[in-house]
């Protein structure tokens, strides 16, 4: 078990805090936790000043408890928890599988957890998944060990692991064990009663409460502006039934788990069709595979049944695969008729490696060897029309990647032909671990030129830290990673409230929705306009965005009579912005570059604004700039 956990904090927390929080969750979730550690209040969750009533608190206490003796949220203190949880699984994955299968199982099924992909990205996240799974996972140990020894402490253990799964996700931290309580005891109705499951929820309910009254409480809706905030029961729907029956969030097809599921196990899907043969033959072995089938199988149906659908809604499963895994490994290696099927394995591992490996050539050439003839090397690539980077330590770090894999390959074909294959399940244990390791360290950095906001935002932060005043305007969109990086809460213009209100036989959500739609319409035309310098837009370059704008309205005209009002109410409310942006305190805004283009016919004067930066940040080329105060903070000596 120590070399399993040790295996598992080196794969799993390697260069944990070596790259920025990345979109969308990890800047919301370390901003939560910051506005927290601020407030002092523990009850009351903010982000950017506003009620946050997405997600339940646990999560950022933890960051907040381990953040505290640093004075500031950082990568490292908001990514420990999630790491933390990890180890947590992998201990209870291991304990159980020992229980059930022995000791080998519980080592190969240690290696196959913390080498699962989903597994392993999410044990380096920053959010609630990792989180719930710890907890379910003592949830399932706990069960087990009441099953096996009647014991009312497991049963007490059994409902705090529950409540504690509650406290970090919500509602799924109950779906997981009830389907199981009920597939696993169905038929054995003195043994369910004997779980006292209406008790144990209504226990749990109850130690909830005691956070979630005074939460909603402190975070009522303002009278001055109701429909910011979702009430209690509002937000209770939108994350249950809206995501469960309506898809309000990621609405996926109902066969979404059988296409992921084989890629979120990789490189465990290799076994897969050896898996699922062995666990047919013995469905009905004993009740340790029962407990297995029971906690995986209603949960597919279950999740795959509701319309809104992740990948990580899946994370508290992969305790019972690993486990699964590893005994049908363990069977498949002591079995001298299945040797194809070791070796076939392992061919297709080599094979793999190779793929990757292959591909160390040409990189190594051109990082190592060539920087004397190719001294430019990214006007050779074709990220570089796409504002991309590509340098001379991205390079070097694929380099090493994909160096290892062929180091990998060849050792993975050692051990196909060797010992009939017997030990290729450990080899691929060890090389997923050892190129994981390998990208958290050299890769993961690199790639953050691309995710990371941190760069783009230190002018600002800057300011902040040395207690400078000024205003954070974000405009036409509002993302959590710039509050989080400049260490300053902003003011969204255009992102939730729209100037035209809607009329008394109009639904203001629908037109809210339609004036949005507009917007996205006006976007989509002007951003078409090439741009030749964002700190000189020309004359020409404004008639051109102002004709692509005009082109939507009169289209618009005819199947909306509010086109006109939307207009005029725009135009007046971006007229209002930019003299209130020009004038007073020092000022700052961040603006992606296609809402700036159907911005600026509104308000030309909006060009005089002097461009501070103008970087990639993700998937947007992202504008910084300032009024003339702004300005004058950032040259001052």
């Amino acid at each position: 078990m120590i070399a399993v956990l040790v295996a598992a904090f080196v794969v799993l927390t390697a260069n944990l805090g070596g790259y920025d929080l990345w979109p969308p969750d990890e800047p919301r979730f370390g901003q939560v936790a910051r506005e927290m550690m601020q407030s002092g209040n523990p009850f009351a969750l903010t982000i950017n000043g506003e009620p946050y009533k997405e997600k339940p608190p646990f999560l950022f206490w933890l960051i907040t408890l381990i953040s505290f003796p640093y004075g500031d949220v950082t990568e490292s203190t908001a990514r420990v928890p999630s790491a933390l949880a990890a180890l947590l699984a992998v201990f209870f994955t291991y304990r159980l599988a020992l229980r059930l299968y022995g000791v080998r199982a519980a080592v190969c099924a240690g290696f196959v957890l913390i080498t699962t992909a989903l597994f392993w990205w999410e044990a380096r996240s920053v959010r609630t998944d990792m989180l719930l799974t710890g907890c379910l996972s003592a949830a399932l140990y706990a069960f087990w060990m009441r099953h096996e020894t009647k014991s009312g402490k497991w049963l007490i253990a059994f409902y705090a692991s529950i409540c504690a799964a509650v406290f970090a996700k919500g509602p799924p931290g109950v779906v997981f064990p009830l389907l199981l309580a009920i597939t696993f005891y169905w038929g054995r109705r003195d043994e369910r009663r004997a779980l006292k499951l209406h008790w144990g929820l209504l226990a749990i309910a109850a130690v909830i409460a005691i956070w979630i009254i005074p939460a909603y409480m402190m975070a009522a809706p303002s009278p001055g502006a109701p429909a910011q905030n979702l009430g209690l029961a509002e937000n209770l729907y939108r994350q249950t039934i809206g995501r469960f029956f309506m898809g309000v969030s990621k609405a996926r097809p109902p066969w979404y788990y059988l296409e992921n599921l084989p890629l979120n196990l990789f490189p465990w899907t290799l076994f897969l069709p050896w898996v699922i043969w062995f666990t047919w033959k013995r469905r009905r072995e004993n009740d340790a595979m029962r407990l297995l089938l029971c906690w995986i199988v209603p949960a597919i149906i279950f999740f795959s049944i509701s319309s809104g659908k992740r990948a990580v809604y899946l994370l508290p499963l992969c305790p019972a695969f690993a486990i699964l895994i590893g005994y049908a490994i363990t069977a498949l290696a002591d079995d001298p008729r299945r040797a194809w099927m070791r070796r076939a394995v392992g061919a297709i591992w080599t094979v793999l490696l190779i793929a990757l490996g292959v591909f160390a050539i040409p990189f190594g050439y051109f990082a190592w060897f060539d920087d004397i003839l190719y001294p430019d090397i990214g006007a050779y690539w074709p990220f570089e029309g796409l504002g991309v980077s590509i340098h001379y330590d991205m390079l070097r770090a694929i380099s090493v990647l994909t160096a290892a894999a062929f180091v990998f390959a060849i050792h993975a074909f050692i051990s196909t032909v060797r010992k009939q294959g017997r030990t290729v399940h450990f080899a691929m244990a060890g090389h997923f671990a050892g190129l994981a390791v390998i990208a958290a360290g050299l890769l993961m950095p690199e790639v953050n030129q691309f995710k990371g906001a941190s760069d783009f935002c230190a002018p600002l932060r800057n300011l902040t830290e040395a207690g400078t005043g000024y205003r954070l305007y974000s405009v036409a969109f509002s993302r959590e990673e710039y509050i989080f990086y400049t260490k300053h809460n902003h003011v969204p213009f255009l992102v939730d409230n729209w100037p035209l209100q809607a009329p008394a036989n109009v639904d203001p959500a629908e037109f809210i929705a339609q004036q949005r739609a507009l917007g996205k319409a006006l976007r989509n035309a002007t951003e078409t306009v090439p741009i030749a310098d964002w700190s000189k837009i020309s004359d020409a370059e404004l008639e051109k965005l102002r004709a692509h704008s005009e082109s939507v309205f009169s289209f618009a005209k005819a199947k909306s009579p509010y086109v006109d009002d939307f207009k005029i109410a725009v135009g007046n409310a971006v007229r209002d912005f930019a003299v209130d942006v020009s004038s007073g305190e020092p000022a700052f805004l961040i603006v992606q570059e296609p809402d700036w283009c159907w911005l600026l016919p509104f308000a030309p004067e909006l060009r005089a604004l002097p461009l501070i930066a103008h970087e990639s940040v993700g998937s947007e080329r992202v504008l910084l700039l300032a009024n003339a105060q702004g300005a004058a903070l950032l040259h001052r000596p």
